[in-house]
């Protein structure tokens, strides 16, 4: 939290143009009807940094990963959607020498826009016969749902998760063969 309100930037401005004419910090204080103190935050910051903006306080806790280390995170997920978060943190205990629970790995790649969602089971269909099986939905297009008959649907042993972006369940990676 902030100690007080922000100084407008046009009075920063004018601190620093003050400060530059080589007035005291006192009578800049008068000038603008800020405490001297105020003034000397300001002064301070500009010649540490050469920047007026105002504060940037930090909100929150720093993360635990760096920027790079997120990418890494994202990379092997992409590489490979079925990896567990177990076995991320596993990855960066040994690599990054980070201790991580996988809690976090999930809030990360989360942040990446990977969420964690069941696997999509599909039939393994090759390249030809998918082809086919386009260019025959193609030329029954039209057809009632009587026409196409019931949906066979096959049992499994639980729920497999992947990490996937949003409109990517039918991606090959995505998905679980299920012949």
């Amino acid at each position: 939290m902030g100690r007080g309100k922000n100084v407008s930037p046009e009075i920063r401005k004018l601190i620093i143009k003050l400060y530059l004419d080589n007035r005291s910090l006192r009578a800049i204080g008068q000038y603008v009807n800020k405490p001297h103190s105020t003034v000397q935050g300001i002064i301070i910051k500009y010649t540490e940094t050469g920047d007026l903006s105002t504060n940037h306080y930090q909100a929150g806790r720093p993360s635990k990963l760096t920027i790079r280390e997120q990418r890494s995170l994202v990379v092997s997920v992409v590489k490979n959607p079925k990896i567990t978060s177990t076995i991320l943190s596993q990855n960066v205990q040994e690599g990054m020498q980070k201790q991580l629970c996988p809690q976090t790995i999930r809030n990360s790649l989360k942040n990446a826009g990977n969420h964690g969602r069941v696997a999509r089971r599909k039939q393994f269909i090759s390249k030809a016969n998918k082809k086919k099986r386009l260019e025959l939905s193609k030329l029954h297009l039209g057809k009632p749902d009587s026409f196409w008959g019931n949906i066979n649907i096959f049992g499994h042993d639980g729920p497999l998760k992947v990490c996937r972006k949003v409109n990517e369940a039918m991606n090959e990676n995505n998905i679980i063969p299920t012949v």
